[in-house]
């Protein structure tokens, strides 16, 4: 029986910025477009490892705080504002969240809400 490097953990951290970079990516042929989108999903993903310890997709809706992408974007984006307040303009913040609504299928706009 053969034995794959995720159902031994070696990929787990992995999975989260794995599958938001195949959402969020496809369709996109701008290489710097692309740089970026993978850029702000690694803090992305980094931070949700971090702050909920969120490796997995399936680990958000486990999560009592943040049981929804959408729950979980908006603690980042609370995130982002509170720790960059002086640094990060709101366009800014705009452009660090657009890969990651993107990878989950939200539309910005009720990202918000």
């Amino acid at each position: 029986m053969r034995i794959y490097p995720w159902e031994e953990g070696l990929f787990a951290v992995n999975l989260l910025k794995y599958d938001m970079k195949q959402s969020a990516l496809n369709g996109l042929t701008n290489d710097e477009t692309i740089k970026q989108y993978k850029q702000h999903i690694d803090r992305f993903a980094d931070w949700a490892k971090k702050a909920y310890h969120i490796r997995l997709q399936r680990d958000i809706v486990k999560h009592p705080e943040v049981d929804t992408p959408k729950k979980l974007i908006q603690k980042y984006e609370e995130y982002l504002e509170h720790e960059y307040k002086k640094k990060l303009s709101p366009s800014a913040i705009h452009t660090y969240l657009a890969p990651i609504c993107r990878a989950f299928h939200i539309d910005m706009k009720c990202a918000a809400d």
